[in-house]
């Protein structure tokens, strides 16, 4: 090819490139939001775009189309438009929608076969945390060993961004309940940490995160002085907000787990004022409320919980904050259709997986239950009994709410019965409060330990017209 025609080649591929441009400022970004979403983007100023949201999403899809068309699925243009309805989706609980969206991306930043890209792993991660906080564990373990390859291919296998990715991977395997694969990817990432940081903080979080696995393995010993080794280093390493943050945040957790109540309550009520918007703190603290029994603590503690999260999209968020406020007769002294409507947009947004299915139908059990429709109440509780997999906390709770709505309906041997399953199974499988160590596999973590001790006291109460106090356990040594 002489030089001429490589000169006519180049304006034609120029001439190309600029038709491409005008054609997709006249098609393209006059669908595009009028209004960008950004990271402080709400459910309500989304609505407030200028079409609404059926029409939104036909024009962001219908620019997406005519972009990968026009410019082709790996065009930086296209990956805004992208990304702009993964937001949208992920904004309005669409995970379905907004799982493909990231994964075609992930897809199309592959295509380009960009030497040691860092937006493949940056996408790996976000879809990771989508998956997870939908409670899609295995496809979120699927893609965090994929996101934890990438990242060995960027930084090799001794950095501390390796380490990261292998205690994601832990958490994951461990929730679960693969706990030695779970332990085996904790102490490669402390070993990681320790040799390249050996003082750094997150080091000695490690070690906490560590120890409470091998104590969920029941290796208590080894457990109990990982974590307090690690538990130690934060104390002496952290200061200010965000170091008594994360003290706080491992001290409560096991001192929760170890039946350390009131100790236990001091620090989450601590963690809910530094963080508010972490959800979990104001969970296990209403749980813990709620087993204790005090009830004017919890009720101002819960109706302080629903305004706080009362634009949650999220199945876990609104799932958890739910069932909290239910915990006590008289739904926390709130509206009890109106939480037992919340109960259903929790279960309209809960994903399909055998995880969710037995959560979601012992939440709509209880808000049945609260709201006095019985016979619902029994049906979704021999339900949530039923599924699988079996877990002993759970499973207590539903015989007992069980029995409850049984009684209500003036069913009393049937009562009875479901009353009798939960002490039974109650006693054989959870450990007792005074064992200073709460959260086996049985109890499928502490607030579910709670939750079913709190359930089957208020059963006997109103079956059997028999109250017993919460247990709480004597200190025990640290």
């Amino acid at each position: 090819m002489n030089r001429v025609d490589t000169q006519r080649q180049k304006r034609r591929g120029g001439r190309r490139w600029l038709y491409s441009q005008r054609q997709m400022k006249r098609t393209i970004w006059p669908l595009r939001p009028v209004q960008p979403l950004g990271p402080g983007t709400t459910s309500q100023s989304f609505t407030n775009i200028n079409a609404s949201w059926p029409r939104q999403r036909l024009m962001q899809h219908e620019a997406l189309t005519i972009g990968k068309k026009i410019l082709g699925d790996a065009h930086p243009d296209v990956s805004i438009f992208r990304r702009e309805l993964f937001d949208v989706m992920a904004l309005r609980g669409r995970l379905p929608e907004a799982e493909a969206m990231i994964r075609e991306e992930i897809v199309a930043r592959k295509s380009l076969r960009i030497d040691k890209d860092r937006a493949v792993d940056e996408l790996f991660k976000e879809l990771v945390v989508l998956l997870k906080k939908h409670g899609k564990l295995p496809e979120a373990e699927a893609a965090s060993r994929e996101e934890l390859a990438v990242e060995i291919s960027l930084c090799g296998k001794e950095h501390v961004l390796v380490a990261n990715s292998l205690q994601l991977l832990g958490s994951l395997l461990q929730e679960q309940g693969k706990l030695s694969e779970a332990e085996a990817a904790l102490r490669d990432a402390l070993a990681i940490r320790e040799k390249q940081a050996p003082a750094d903080w997150q080091t000695f979080l490690g070690a906490t995160i560590l120890g409470d696995n091998l104590i969920k393995q029941k290796r208590y010993s080894e457990g109990e002085a990982v974590f307090l080794a690690g538990l130690e280093g934060l104390k002496k390493r952290q200061t200010g907000p965000e170091g008594e943050k994360r003290v706080l945040a491992a001290r409560g957790k096991w001192l929760l787990t170890h039946g350390r109540f009131e100790e236990a309550d001091r620090d989450y009520a601590r963690l809910v004022q530094l963080q508010p918007t972490v959800h979990w703190h104001w969970y296990y603290r209403g749980c813990l409320l709620a087993y204790l029994g005090r009830e004017q603590e919890y009720r101002e503690h819960c109706r302080a919980m629903l305004r706080q999260f009362a634009d949650a999209a999220d199945f876990g968020t609104i799932e958890r904050t739910t069932k909290t406020s239910l915990l006590l007769t008289g739904g926390a002294g709130l509206d009890v259709g109106e939480l037992a409507r919340r109960a259903e947009r929790a279960r309209q947004l809960a994903p399909a997986s055998p995880w969710t299915a037995p959560w979601t139908a012992l939440l709509m059990g209880l808000a049945d239950c609260r709201a006095e429709r019985y016979e619902q109440a029994a049906a979704w509780l021999e339900k949530c009994r039923k599924l699988e997999p079996d877990l002993a906390a759970r499973t207590v709770a539903a015989d007992a709410y069980l029995a409850i709505a049984r009684h209500r309906l003036g069913k009393e041997q049937e009562a009875r019965t479901a009353l009798e399953r939960a002490t039974r199974r109650a006693d054989k499988d959870l450990p007792p409060a005074d064992s200073g160590q709460l959260d086996t596999d049985a109890s499928a973590g502490i607030d579910n330990w709670l939750i079913a001790q709190t359930a089957l006291r208020e059963a006997e109460a109103t079956v059997l017209g028999r109250r017993r106090p919460a247990t709480l356990p004597q200190r025990i040594a640290q």
